[in-house]
């Protein structure tokens, strides 16, 4: 022991001296300075590379349970300015969402239908959900959405239909226990802009922290001004947590068949938008679970879940081909004298709107129709969550899944044409704020 302290005593002296001097060479000689600099610098870039990689993007994953609406219930017009897309059972949503849950963040149930003088109703579906999500650790958003196709517009016109909604809606989401609103006013016209901003500030003031307020919005970017025309984004931006942006349904079934969310139009939507006033933190970008089938006669076609459209191909002996242009999925069936067009979302169209959220640093994604979607889409959104890249996903997403070979007769029909203008886009070719 007596040997073992002057030791210890001496190594600290020594190691005091050694301070000492490196402090003296440090404040003296501008050689040690800069090599200090280099190394701090080095170091730092190596930490800053270790947590890029190490630390994939955090995006919220939202998923919206259909207002209860089956396959063949009215779909979204063009635009994705509607308050409904079609939907699976309730049962669908169920399975997806006790298999899923782990991938969520939110939920959004049906809970709420607007009426034109500002009446509030409960509607009836999405109370099993929101227990189940709530089970799971899950935030629980209250869906809201006019009566009828009408009535928000209605409701937006008079001001004492708008105090009179957003009170009742402020309070019944806290008397149910939901963490916040999600309000989906559908397509709207520039009269009732004043109306559709007043509505979203009540319902603001009448939300107490940390209660959510999200709220949808359609795309501006040719899409009819009558669908889009009431939506201020920077405003509504600044009184909402975030802004749900609808950029679907570029095809709708009164239209001609094609793509129903192309990339390049979602990449121009979110572009446009950000660039009229919403911070990537509050914007979240919706994806599809659905798609829609066409007769080849010009005659209207018939919404599809993703998932019933893979049973519909798979039914009748025909394997999906993929348009590169627009990134989406279709394919041919029926005899020839009755053939049919599907297009529709699938897991590689649900995992690049991941990646979009991911490169333009938004604040989420939205899967619209849980329960409809592709089974392989939550293993794309697991994959994409933990990747860091930005290009496009393979198609097809595994090697086993074949698709049209390009002699094949099906591959030289007209199934992938150049995208087309919106129907009413020459109506309104100029943009409106």
């Amino acid at each position: 022991m007596g040997r073992r302290a002057p030791a210890a005593a001496g190594l600290r002296r020594a190691l005091a001296r050694g301070w000492d001097r490196l402090l003296r060479r440090l404040a003296l000689d501008r050689r040690w300075q800069a090599a200090l600099a280099v190394f701090a610098a080095l170091l730092l870039g190596i930490l800053a590379f270790m947590v890029r990689t190490a630390a994939p993007a955090r995006l919220d994953v939202i998923a919206v349970v259909g207002a209860g609406a089956p396959e063949a219930a009215a779909a979204r017009p063009a635009g994705g300015a509607s308050a409904g897309w079609p939907a699976p059972g309730i049962g669908q949503a169920l399975q997806s969402l006790k298999s899923h849950h782990r991938r969520l963040s939110t939920l959004v149930v049906p809970a709420f239908s607007l009426g034109p003088d500002g009446g509030v109703l409960q509607v009836e579906g999405g109370a099993e959900a929101a227990r189940l999500a709530r089970s799971k650790g899950l935030k629980v958003l209250a869906g809201a959405a006019g009566r009828t196709a009408g009535a928000m517009e209605a409701l937006l016109k008079q001001p004492s239909s708008v105090e009179r909604a957003a009170a009742a809606l402020a309070r019944m989401a806290a008397g149910d226990g939901y963490d916040g609103v999600s309000l989906d006013p559908g397509g709207l016209p520039s009269q009732v802009r004043q109306g559709l901003a007043r509505l979203v500030s009540l319902l603001r003031r009448g939300l107490e922290p940390p209660r959510i307020l999200a709220v949808s919005v359609p795309p501006k970017v040719d899409v009819p001004l009558e669908a889009h025309g009431a939506y201020d984004y920077a405003p509504l931006a600044r009184q909402a947590d975030y802004l749900v942006l609808l950029a679907l349904d570029r095809h709708s079934p009164e239209g001609p068949p094609g793509p129903v969310a192309p990339l390049s139009w979602a990449q121009d939507c979110l572009r446009d938008a950000m660039s009229r006033g919403i911070p990537g933190r509050k914007l979240v970008l919706a994806a599809g679970t659905y798609g829609y089938d066409w007769p080849l006669d010009g005659s209207a076609g018939r919404p599809i879940t993703a998932r019933s459209a893979l049973d519909l191909a798979q039914s009748h002996g025909v394997r999906p081909d993929f348009d590169p242009e627009s990134r989406n999925p279709f394919f041919f069936y029926g005899p020839r004298d009755g053939r049919r067009l599907v297009w529709y979302q699938d897991r590689v169209v649900v995992r690049e709107r991941v990646r979009l959220a991911k490169a333009f640093g938004l604040h989420g994604v939205a899967l619209c129709g849980l329960g409809g979607e592709d089974p392989a889409t939550w293993e794309e959104i697991g994959r994409e969550l933990q990747s860091r890249s930005t290009r496009p996903p393979a198609w097809p997403p595994q090697p086993e899944a074949s698709v049209l070979k390009p002699g094949q007769p099906e591959a030289a029909a007209p199934g992938a044409p150049p995208l087309p203008p919106h129907p009413k886009a020459a109506a309104f070719s100029g943009r409106s704020a």
